[in-house]
């Protein structure tokens, strides 16, 4: 199943529901510069295969504020802060992520492990 949704606060609670308490490896993020496509691929336990995925197109700029540098992290949420055009994914132990996007920008979830 493939659940696609353009940024606005609408699609906040669904998304955030499906991936709060997910696992992230920072060093298993991927980002495209040529494609401008951003990959976060999402376990319900650390060291464990993916099983979701967040797939965010359009994406211009990443960046990473890892101050712990343990790799795995827990998933808080998503959210879109001022300015409009940027995410904000949020681990519970301290890690920001900003994802600078387009104004047609799509947030796709992947609810299997498939990258499409």
């Amino acid at each position: 199943m493939i659940l696609r949704y353009k940024p606005s606060n609408k699609w906040l609670d669904y998304i955030n529901a499906q991936i709060h308490d997910l696992w992230l490896n920072v060093d298993d993020i991927r980002f495209d510069a040529n494609t401008h496509r951003l990959i976060v691929p999402l376990s319900k336990k650390p060291d464990q295969p993916p099983e979701k995925s967040l797939v965010i197109s359009e994406t211009t700029n990443l960046t990473i504020l890892d101050t712990e540098n343990i790799g795995w992290y827990d998933v808080h949420s998503i959210t879109i802060p001022e300015p409009e055009g940027r995410l904000h994914l949020k681990g519970n132990i301290p890690l920001d992520i900003f994802i600078d996007t387009g104004l047609t920008s799509t947030v796709t979830l992947l609810l299997t492990s498939e990258i499409v």
